[in-house]
C-alpha cells in the first residue's frame, strides 16, 4: 500500500511519537500550523469518511477518544487553571492516499 499515514504506523517512516496503542498513533507535525499541532492516525488503512463502516468505526471513535485525552493533558500541563469545557480540539478526517 502506498499511504503514508500507513508507512508512518507501520514504522517504514520515522515520526515524532507522542502516544500509541494498538488501534492508533500519534506524533507530532512536521509542518505545524498551531503550537501543538499533532495528527492521530488509524493504524487501519481509512482511506477516508466515505469508507467509516460498522466494522472500523470504533477506530474513529477511539481517535476522538485519545484526541481528547492528549488535548486535556497537554492543556493542564501548560494550564493548569483551565477547566476541560475552556480545551479545544481540531479534527481533520483521515487518510491523504
Amino acid at each position: 500500500m502506498d499511504c503514508l499515514f500507513c508507512k508512518i504506523a507501520n514504522g517504514e517512516i520515522p515520526c515524532s511519537k507522542i502516544y500509541e496503542d494498538d488501534m492508533v498513533l500519534a506524533f507530532k507535525d512536521i509542518d505545524p500550523k498551531a503550537p501543538f499541532h499533532i495528527l492521530i492516525i488509524p493504524k487501519t488503512h481509512i482511506k477516508s469518511a466515505a469508507e467509516i463502516n460498522g466494522e472500523n468505526c470504533g477506530i474513529i471513535a477511539h481517535i476522538f477518544e485519545i484526541a481528547a485525552k492528549i488535548a486535556r493533558k497537554k492543556a493542564k500541563e501548560e494550564h493548569p487553571e483551565l477547566e476541560d469545557a475552556d480545551i479545544g480540539l481540531f479534527f481533520i478526517s483521515p487518510c491523504p492516499g
